[in-house]
């Protein structure tokens, strides 16, 4: 059985009940039905609904079969972000992820200027230069993922290791959204002009300087996305 398998029929099944065909309180179908519906074998069901479980999504129930958990009792990161994407709508999730962006980061980068090593501060350096070089040949991939990678060094500086596990579980909607906000020219080059004052003052080793300059870039990012909305807005 693939486990890529099963996370297929967990998304599948996270789907119904994101979109209210099965409401909080109602129970699952048979595992017999389930796998029947979306083709695949009784024990790739039952891993999908095990998996479903582990995140809190469904319970089980003596007597019943799993039975739908509401969104408030759900304990993984994706799930809740699809349910809170659902009700919401993906640019008010792209806003208030930036606000979350903002209370943690500017404090990761408080902390990385001081706990930072010379082996940081070189990567950060390769990464900024391949934004600056990516963004001169015009490859949105590879300008994504290097915006993304010097986050991460950033928490990978601070030596705390929960940090960068709030990112873990939506790195993915992070690395959609980057694509879309980055794919404006003015954005990269907003972003570039950002993260060299990010790096400036953790080369300086100035907690304080870390601080504002994190929080001018969270705020340059939430202004880009406001701009970007409203051009939305009006096409």
């Amino acid at each position: 059985m693939s486990s890529s398998r099963a996370q297929e029929v967990a998304d599948a099944l996270l789907e119904r009940i994101v979109n209210g065909d099965l409401a909080p309180g109602s129970e699952l179908e048979p595992e017999a039905t389930i796998a029947e519906d979306l083709s695949v074998s009784r024990l790739t069901a039952r891993e999908a609904l095990k998996l479903l479980q582990s995140q809190g999504v469904v319970r089980a129930v003596h007597g019943k079969r799993g039975v739908v958990n509401p969104v408030n009792e759900w304990s993984a990161m994706a799930p809740i972000i699809r349910a809170v994407m659902h009700r919401l709508g993906e640019r008010e999730v792209s806003r208030q992820l930036v606000e979350m962006r903002e209370i943690i980061e500017v404090g990761a980068a408080g902390l990385a200027a001081d706990r930072r090593a010379p082996e940081h501060l070189d990567q950060l350096r390769t990464e900024l230069a391949q934004m600056k070089a990516a963004n001169l040949s015009g490859d949105l991939e590879e300008f994504v993922r290097a915006d993304i990678a010097f986050h991460n060094i950033v928490f990978a500086s601070t030596g705390n290791e929960f940090i960068r596990r709030v990112f873990d579980p939506i790195q993915a909607i992070l690395l959609e959204g980057r694509r879309e906000t980055s794919a404006v020219h003015q954005v990269q080059i907003n972003a570039i002009a950002q993260h060299e004052r990010v790096l400036a003052a953790l080369e300086a080793g100035s907690a304080e300087a870390a601080r504002r300059a994190m929080g001018d870039h969270m705020a340059q990012t939430a202004e880009d996305l406001r701009d970007l909305r409203s051009h939305w807005a009006t096409h």
